[in-house]
């Protein structure tokens, strides 16, 4: 990344309006597809003006889902079929 364009992702989050930007729980459902239609064409329209939740969900989008990694672990494999 450089420098420019580190300075502008990071103008971007700060840049964040608390009253109109969508809340990192918010990103997370729609990164997981858990909200339904409306929320998600709430968002997409919102993501579509908005730098910040944009930069926002890319964030949120390369960070692992641990639990989800645990739970598709062969160990945790191994004790369901075992029940």
């Amino acid at each position: 990344m450089t420098h420019s364009t580190a300075a502008s992702a990071t103008s971007a989050v700060s840049s964040r309006d608390p009253a109109t930007c969508m809340s990192p729980d918010e990103l997370k459902q729609y990164l997981s597809g858990s909200c339904d239609k409306v929320q998600a064409e709430r968002i997409e329209i919102h993501l579509a003006t908005c730098p910040a939740c944009e930069q926002s969900l890319r964030e949120l989008d390369i960070k692992p889902d641990t639990l989800l990694q645990w739970l598709q672990s062969p160990a945790v494999e191994k004790a369901q079929t075992h029940r």
